[in-house]
């Protein structure tokens, strides 16, 4: 595909980040389908993220916990995506999760490969979650929106410090 390059593992563990005091490191990728497969390698990617301080990830495909939807219906959780989620808590990460998904199609709520949600990995140790900032879905219609394919997720971090406040949209 154009555009498209190959990176190998030890490639990119050269390139991640080395941290130096009073800096963050931060990054985001798109995993097709987080959460639907039972081959994936949930250690060796948590450990490949192990580095950064933020990890922002589109294309979760269902929810890894209990909960419900804005509107109260319960969701499924998923539990190829707890195995994903639980990897990456025993590296001493948090989360936040966007509160329903988005999708395409007429239909979301799914749990399946037509809808996304948004998650945000953050070390608390360095940045929390910033509730006075805006966040959230940029548009209220989730479902075949009319700007959006995949309506975009903002998440509001603030430093331990109270240094920097932040605001990252993740767009796929």
């Amino acid at each position: 595909m154009p555009g498209r390059k190959s990176v190998s593992v030890s490639a990119l563990a050269s390139s991640q980040p080395h941290a130096a005091q009073g800096t963050l490191s931060l990054c985001s990728f798109n995993i097709q389908f987080l959460g639907s497969s039972k081959e994936r390698d949930n250690e060796a990617l948590a450990n490949l993220l192990k580095p950064y301080d933020v990890v922002v990830v589109q294309e979760l495909v269902a929810p890894p916990y209990p909960g419900t939807f804005p509107n109260g219906e319960a969701f499924r959780p998923d539990p190829e995506s707890k195995r994903f989620f639980d990897a990456m808590r025993a590296l001493g990460f948090d989360y936040v999760l966007s509160e329903e998904d988005t999708g395409t199609g007429d239909t979301i709520h799914s749990n399946g490969t037509n809808t996304e949600w948004f998650v945000a990995f953050f070390r608390a140790s360095k940045v929390g979650r910033a509730r006075d900032l805006p966040s959230g879905f940029l548009a209220e219609d989730r479902s075949n929106n009319d700007d959006y394919e995949r309506v975009p997720y903002a998440f509001a971090f603030r430093t331990g410090g109270k240094t920097l406040d932040f605001v990252l949209i993740s767009v796929h």
